[in-house]
């Protein structure tokens, strides 16, 4: 899972024009996952392997159906394909699945009438379901979700976005089957925002936890926040665990003022990203061996490619009047009167070839 981050992570960075919400979703789902993992100390690598994943796709359109196998491919065997949904349902009569893709246009039986059915399937009653569909509206994720699907997936997407999202799903119901439930990896993907915090920047609101260590004088004034990339490089060199600590602990507090911007400039999906990040370094700060975490090059390359993407948006703003403070400072103006800052109730807290085309515009 941290490889196929890491690689979906440096695409975004390169080619920015593809962090659509529906990718930065996965995104944000699969570290939210792989932090988990880390922090309950449940890694297993053959947890995704033993017994060998069986995946159905189903999509009516031949070209997709290639693409989604070229896909899938990339995380695991080539799953079983049926061209409509009576021929899915045929399959998940007959056979188990860990995670199953539908493509939601098909003719006569469509995904949600076909995942109606599957649901009610001894074998598959369980099994998650991703729609892979250009309707990625709200109204379309809530109908596959009242159906029993339990994701979805816009079109055009990359194929390490189907890749990463079918690790997460099988893993996470792979972990389920053992009685293993990781809060945190539990993604409410079509959840209202339900929450307002105080402002970011707000010292006293801050959900940056504290270092501990020596009292500070009572007088003594706050260090100065670094940039973010100030912050990367002190924790790459860091030599020993103290500064390690230290550096986690600025990094938090860079992307958390990072998160804070994403926010305050609307983009939802970047700051539900930057959220899955901040969930990832806190679980962090107080582990002595960070330094042979497995997830270490994986969250850095997260934290690049987050700061790049918020690039062109964030300078649009500093250019504005009454603008932000400068970016990665971990602070963010105060709203005016009568704008309500939202936050997502969970999000934040525990909660090359052909490879890279885009795929799928029907």
């Amino acid at each position: 899972m941290a490889s196929v981050l890491q690689r979906m992570m440096k695409e975004l960075a390169r080619k920015q024009e593809t962090a659509t919400p529906s990718v930065l979703r996965t995104v944000a789902g699969g570290l939210g996952l792989l932090g988990a993992l880390l922090d309950a100390g449940k890694l297993d690598s053959g947890l995704a392997r033993h017994p060998p994943v069986k995946l159905l796709g189903v999509d009516d359109n031949a070209v997709c159906r290639q693409a989604l196998v070229l896909a899938l491919k990339q995380a695991f065997p080539a799953p079983d394909l049926a061209s409509d949904g009576e021929a899915g349902l045929a399959k998940a009569q007959a056979q188990a699945y860990d995670a199953i893709f539908l493509d939601v246009e098909m003719p006569g039986m469509d995904a949600f009438d076909l995942c109606t059915k599957i649901r009610e399937t001894p074998l598959n009653q369980n099994t998650p379901i991703v729609f892979v569909t250009k309707h990625s509206d709200f109204e379309s994720r809530a109908r596959s979700a009242a159906c029993g699907g339990q994701d979805l997936i816009g079109k055009p997407y990359l194929p390490l976005e189907i890749a990463l999202k079918a690790l997460t799903v099988v893993i996470r119901e792979r972990l389920r089957q053992r009685g293993i439930i990781l809060a945190s990896a539990e993604t409410d993907w079509f959840a209202e925002v339900t929450s307002a915090p105080a402002p970011f920047g707000d010292p006293a609101s801050s959900a940056v936890p504290a270092v501990s260590g020596p009292e500070a004088p009572e007088q003594a004034e706050p260090p100065e926040p670094q940039s973010s990339p100030a912050c990367l490089e002190a924790l790459k060199n860091a030599a020993d665990d103290e500064s390690r600590q230290e550096a986690i602990q600025s990094l938090l507090m860079a992307v958390h003022g990072l998160t804070g911007e994403a926010q305050w400039a609307k983009q939802d999906s970047a700051f539900q990203l930057g959220c899955a990040i901040e969930n990832m370094l806190s679980q962090r700060i107080e582990r002595s061996e960070y330094s042979a975490d497995p997830g270490l090059t994986t969250l850095l390359t997260a934290v690049e490619a987050f700061h790049e993407l918020l690039k062109p948006d964030l300078s649009a703003l500093a250019e504005a009047p009454n603008d932000t403070a400068p970016l990665g400072s971990g602070l963010s103006p105060a709203p005016s009167p009568d704008v309500t800052v939202q936050r997502p109730a969970q999000a934040c807290h525990r909660k090359r070839g052909h490879r890279h085309q885009r795929v799928g515009q029907g």
